[in-house]
């Protein structure tokens, strides 16, 4: 992200970012405007620009506290690659390729939909499923306070639920088998090559180059409790 000198005025603001983090920006910033009607006379460009504006204005007014809605993506993945036996990619609606290991990511807290083919014919469509509940992240934010990679400081509200054992490999959706990360380190955790050792009481991750995370359960963090209530 890099913002030029200003000129009468004005500065340009340049952000560059992954597929899917783009998605997920734009369909925020895009919510946070609103729909124009009739009477709006402003450009997309203009619309997306004042929604930036709303959400630094929320955030500094300390309106802003995370949680667990956040405007829809379509992304569609082979069983083989959501489950791990293949790096297939997944599809997003506008076309992109997202890598599966991402995919996987994100779909811990998604709604997840079934869907059975044979060719171009659908033989079955599933129900949504979510994995964790709303009790079970209240359970968490008081737990783990925020994310539990060591020296993070984002609060609770802004974190994501990881299992710990993917449920695709047995996973269970309780507790014990639950942790909560930053987007950023929730991604780390889930790049190829990361190991996971121990439970949510004794979180151990490995790196591809060896070196070992202690994640443990955070003994007293009221800045981090207070921040998340």
């Amino acid at each position: 992200m890099r913002s030029s000198a200003p000129v009468d005025g004005l500065v340009t603001t340049t952000v560059v970012l992954p597929v899917l983090q783009s998605r997920q920006f734009i369909n925020a910033i895009s919510h946070i405007a609103g729909t124009p009607d009739s009477s709006d006379l402003r450009t997309t460009e203009q619309r997306l620009a004042d929604g930036v504006t709303q959400l630094c204005d929320a955030y500094a007014k300390g309106h802003v506290t995370g949680g667990r809605e956040r405007p829809t993506i379509l992304i569609t993945i082979p069983v083989n690659g959501f489950t791990g036996d293949s790096n297939e990619p997944g599809t997003t609606a506008n076309g992109d390729r997202i890598p599966a290991h991402i995919v996987r990511r994100i779909a811990e807290n998604a709604n997840l939909q079934r869907i059975m083919t044979t060719g171009t014919h659908i033989l079955n469509l599933g129900r949504a499923v979510r994995y964790f509940t709303d009790d079970q992240y209240k359970a968490l934010v008081a737990r783990d306070g925020g994310c539990r990679w060591p020296s993070c400081h984002i609060p609770a509200a802004w974190c994501e639920i990881d299992h710990l054992i993917p449920d695709t490999a047995g996973g269970p959706t309780d507790l014990n088998n639950a942790a909560l990360w930053c987007c950023h380190h929730h991604h780390e955790k889930h790049r190829p090559g990361v190991k996971v050792f121990g439970n949510t009481h004794n979180l151990r991750i490995q790196l591809p180059n060896g070196t070992t995370i202690h994640c443990p359960i955070p003994q007293q963090q009221p800045r981090r409790t207070a921040a998340a209530a």
